[in-house]
């Protein structure tokens, strides 16, 4: 922050602490991409999924979120990238081919609510 200005540090930042609360713990997640990196978090009492995508690439990649039986269906999407700053840019079904933008963190979050305050 500079003053009272967030910058993309910050916005990176959120899709961990904003996502991913205390008691989570970390559940599998991989990529055959070598320059995508995958990582899945669990949190029974607020009965969460998240997921966080952070493609280095300066192309977008296209990822699929291959789910086990009796998972959730639905995750809410949530982008940083050279002109979002963790955007919300809606639901997508966990089967759903979509695209990770160059250089960016994609966070997946399914399940409770996120949290209201940044």
């Amino acid at each position: 922050m500079s003053d009272r200005t967030v910058g993309k540090k910050y916005h990176a930042s959120k899709h961990f602490y904003h996502f991913i609360r205390p008691g989570a713990v970390r559940i599998e997640a991989t990529s055959s991409d070598e320059d995508v990196t995958a990582l899945g978090f669990e949190h029974a009492a607020h009965n969460t999924k998240t997921f966080i995508f952070i493609n280095t690439k300066k192309e977008e990649v296209a990822v699929r979120l291959n789910m086990a039986e009796g998972s959730a269906e639905e995750f809410e999407m949530f982008v940083s990238s050279a002109t979002l700053n963790c955007a919300s840019q809606g639901t997508i079904a966990a089967n759903e081919l979509y695209l990770l933008p160059a250089r960016s963190i994609v966070t997946l979050h399914s399940g409770g609510s996120k949290l209201e305050n940044d």
